[in-house]
């Protein structure tokens, strides 16, 4: 049920119209199958305004009835301060800085990485402009673990940079790569791609709509933004065979169901879950006990009587 004022209709009245307001009840029908047999909006018979409102609504609406696909992406919250990831992190930095290493804390810093005092001495090397001109007083005793849940790919783009100026960095096994924040946004960019109408439900914070735009970018669908069903426009469904539907953080409650709900009315939906998940199989294909040796290998020794650098397991 909705309210609609008299300025929905200006000029649209007669002269014996009393209603500065029109209330209309809207109802959707289906068959004994489930299939969407018909719309309906009610309003007093004496209510003019609401009459030529609901005539309205009734052409508008019945325009979008059509199947339709819906990939819902819920992008909920990132990594907490107590996840495994972040204990890993803090425990492989300790090791290097024991072991007489600078350790470079690289991609971007998230607001629970202060959680726990980082190690000494340790620098972060949050883009790729700050590893270009990063300065260290030993460069061949130089360490590296990913900053907790920063994007993967931000991360390879600095460590790029920073193995090219520093051949015998070494760092933190891949194993121990947080790859939720990339797989939120691997399963943004899916959708996106995939579907005609991409709506984003609820208000998207500075960084995640800086991030929601950076990973559509090249999608060829339209972008919507709505708190709750209620906002949902007609002509946003123009076209639209898959819809796609991402959850921010911040999505009130019950936003997503009531959503589907209503696009259900305009017809049968497929309703699927959309997610990118990165899982680390390692030890399918390795042994532990080798595995463990490539982890804890020493760095080049020197050899006196060459004074070459030995080789070393590159990281």
């Amino acid at each position: 049920m909705r309210k609609f004022q008299s300025e929905d209709l200006r000029g649209r009245s007669t002269e014996n119209d009393l209603f500065l307001e029109s209330v209309l009840s809207v109802a959707t029908f289906f068959d004994s199958t489930g299939r969407t047999a018909g719309l309906g909006v009610a309003a007093p018979a004496e209510d003019t305004r609401g009459l030529i409102f609901a005539q309205r609504a009734i052409a508008e609406w019945s325009a979008q009835l059509r199947t339709r696909r819906l990939l819902l992406t819920e992008l909920g919250q990132a990594c907490q301060a107590s996840s495994p990831c972040r204990e890993a992190v803090n425990d492989t930095a300790q090791s290097f800085a024991e072991a007489g290493d600078t350790v470079l804390w690289v991609g971007q810093l998230t607001g629970s990485s202060k959680e726990r005092p980082l190690v000494h001495p340790h620098v972060r090397v949050e883009t790729v402009q700050q590893a270009r001109s990063l300065r260290v007083s030993k460069p061949s005793r130089l360490s590296f673990v990913l900053q907790p849940c920063t994007s993967v790919e931000n991360a390879d783009a600095i460590l790029k940079v920073l193995r090219e100026r520093f051949p015998r960095l070494r760092g933190q096994h891949p194993d121990q790569w947080c790859y939720r924040q990339s797989d939120r946004w691997d399963t943004v960019r899916s959708t996106a791609r995939g579907c005609d109408l991409l709506l984003i439900v609820g208000e998207p914070s500075p960084e995640e709509e800086r991030r929601i735009e950076r990973a559509i970018e090249g999608s060829p669908c339209r972008v919507e933004t709505l708190a709750h069903a209620a906002e949902l426009q007609s002509y946003w469904l123009f076209g639209a065979a898959t819809v796609g539907i991402v959850s921010t953080a911040s999505c009130p409650s019950g936003a997503v169901p009531g959503l589907v709900d209503a696009l259900a009315g305009l017809g049968p939906v497929s309703v699927l879950q959309q997610q990118v998940s990165t899982t680390v199989v390692s030890a399918a294909f390795l042994g532990t006990g080798r595995r463990r040796r490539a982890m804890i290998e020493p760095r080049a020794s020197h050899d006196v009587s060459s004074s070459e650098w030995l080789s070393a397991r590159a990281y």
